[in-house]
């Protein structure tokens, strides 16, 4: 995820550090996998990942805009995009159920979906409510273990 990232060696990216990123000094064969409060905090605070939350999040909320497509085939689209696999129904039960609270949260609430999505980044034809509950599920998906380190 960080392709595109200045290295500096007497400052290294904070990301790079927390996820075990060797320092470039030596040829690295195996990377040592560590798992530590450090990396959920950068997961999700992290303007790199919250920008990719956003993506992910106006992806699903524009697939199939124009056709029947239901919240569920999202989720279940948004999964297996995340882990390469197909969710198990009880998966997607559990993020439609997430979905759909946050969903009547930000409803219930306009201000904190505009809040948390500034109108650049809402689609047309999508409210911020909408956008919020997709980037709640973005957010689930992209921190899940499964998506980070087994890739």
């Amino acid at each position: 995820r960080g392709v595109y990232v200045i290295w500096r060696r007497s400052a290294p990216y904070p990301s790079f550090t927390n996820f075990d990123a060797p320092d470039r000094g030596a040829c690295v064969i195996n990377r040592s996998r560590t798992n530590t409060p450090l990396q959920a905090l950068t997961l999700l605070n992290d303007p790199a990942y919250v920008e990719i939350g956003v993506g992910l999040a106006k992806r699903l909320a524009t697939k199939g805009l124009n056709s029947d497509m239901t919240d569920r085939e999202r989720i279940a689209y948004a999964f297996r995009l995340c882990v390469a696999r197909a969710a198990k129904p009880v998966e997607v039960d559990h993020l439609t159920k997430v979905f759909e609270q946050e969903l009547k949260y930000f409803q219930d609430h306009p201000q904190a979906a505009q809040k948390l999505i500034a109108a650049d980044d809402r689609p047309e034809g999508v409210g911020a409510s909408r956008m919020a509950a997709w980037l709640y599920v973005a957010n689930i998906l992209l921190n899940l273990d499964e998506t980070i380190t087994k890739g």
